[in-house]
């Protein structure tokens, strides 16, 4: 898989915020989530507004969580091309605190089915799946299916930008493979970045952004010995807050769709 340079990443952000609304929106926070936080796609559809925002509807510094993959812990911190995606969603719609972000909205909603006790695989009655309901007897929404995030993501490489993908159907000499984990490369090579902006020699910025990335997306056995060190912990919030991939093109959507909210509150 190859890493999505990050002038293709602004122009898929571009397509989102020009759509607008709630999909497009939210289809930015994915995309901004997993590039600035360099993790895996099924971690990135499962952020809630909890994850964000506290009780008091301030931003946190960092969230916590487990690698679905690993089950490994991360903390990620939270920065402004985060904070900006996250309020433009919350705007755009009613989220309750425990409620997903990246959720289905039109004709392909994801519920949560129930699951046969003795197979573990989802139940079917009569040839027809069986869902989980809430306390008044709807439906539950689960986050945005891995198929739907790979077409979303194929929809705004090919179809809006013209990227010809290779292995695609509809892509004809494609040279290139984007799909999400694009994204988590795209961190990769942003970390390595930063590095070089740090120490400016560039050999000792290379070897020590290579040791940073496999303490930081576990990829290496040094892991269990490293997290105890306390320097890990500073240049990961030092990494993170200064990401922010794709913030100079949130800023203009993000001041716009601002005062829209801010202006439909006066008339409440």
């Amino acid at each position: 898989m190859d890493s999505l340079p990050e002038e293709v990443f602004n122009q898929v952000l571009e397509t989102c915020f020009k759509q607008g609304g709630y999909k497009g929106f939210r289809d930015a926070l994915f995309f901004v989530t997993q590039a600035n936080w360099g993790v895996r796609c099924s971690d990135a559809r499962i952020i809630k507004r909890i994850d964000f925002l506290n009780e008091h509807n301030k931003f946190r510094e960092s969230c916590l969580f487990s690698e679905l993959k690993t089950g490994k812990p991360r903390t990620m911190y939270i920065n402004d091309a985060i904070k900006m995606c996250v309020l433009m969603v919350t705007w755009s719609g009613d989220f309750s605190p425990l409620d997903w972000l990246i959720i289905s909205d039109g004709g392909y909603k994801n519920y949560r089915k129930l699951k046969d006790p003795k197979t573990g695989k989802p139940l079917k009655i009569n040839g027809d799946f069986q869902y989980e309901l809430d306390e008044n007897g709807n439906k539950i929404l689960d986050p945005l299916s891995y198929s739907r995030i790979y077409n979303l993501m194929s929809k705004k490489l090919v179809d809006d930008l013209g990227i010809q993908l290779k292995g695609r159907e509809n892509c004809t000499n494609g040279k290139v493979r984007y799909a999400t984990h694009s994204l988590r490369k795209l961190y990769s090579n942003k970390v390595e970045q930063l590095f070089q902006e740090m120490y400016g020699d560039m050999g000792q910025a290379h070897t020590a952004a290579m040791q940073f990335l496999n303490w930081d997306l576990n990829h290496s056995n040094l892991v269990t010995t490293s997290r105890y060190c306390g320097d890990f912990e500073s240049i990961k919030k030092n990494i993170d807050m200064n990401m922010n991939l794709g913030l100079n093109v949130i800023k203009k959507y993000y001041n716009i769709e601002r005062e829209k909210y801010l202006r439909s509150r006066s008339r409440h």
